[in-house]
């Protein structure tokens, strides 16, 4: 039987992340890029962004179970996918996950067209690069 746990990590301490590797936990924690773009929408209550808190469980697991450690990414309107992909796999993560957000079409995180075109060419160029061999990401 696998375990798995999806969170936005807020509440990963050294204790628990202990218990999840132990017991063999597959986990994925949300993570939109890097510091700017994460706390652009991931914010608590105060109004301060969450990337700080959870950019170290990120590390630690990406580093103790890389093969039961994944991130998912919800990308909004003006977020680039290919700064989304390197910022995180610069932190050791190995299985990234993108997803768009699904929102009404007149919310300002929509995806727009050139949201759309940004994301075809971010596919397109990873696509060339493991089609020629190339070991992706290198980061």
């Amino acid at each position: 039987m696998s375990l798995y746990l999806t969170t936005n990590g807020t509440l990963l301490n050294d204790q628990i992340i202990q218990w999840l590797i132990a017991g063999n936990w597959n986990v994925k924690i949300s993570i939109d890029g890097d510091q700017a773009t994460h706390d652009r929408n991931r914010l608590r209550k105060t109004g301060e962004g969450t990337y700080h808190t959870i950019q170290p469980a990120v590390n630690q697991l990406a580093t103790q179970i890389p093969e039961r450690f994944s991130t998912t990414s919800v990308l909004c309107h003006g977020t680039d996918p290919k700064d989304v992909f390197y910022a995180i796999a610069s932190m050791g993560v190995k299985s990234i996950e993108m997803v768009p957000i699904a929102v009404a079409k007149a919310s300002k995180f929509a995806l727009q067209q050139n949201d759309f075109e940004a994301y075809r060419t971010f596919i397109f160029e990873c696509t060339q690069r493991l089609a020629k061999g190339e070991i992706y990401p290198s980061t």
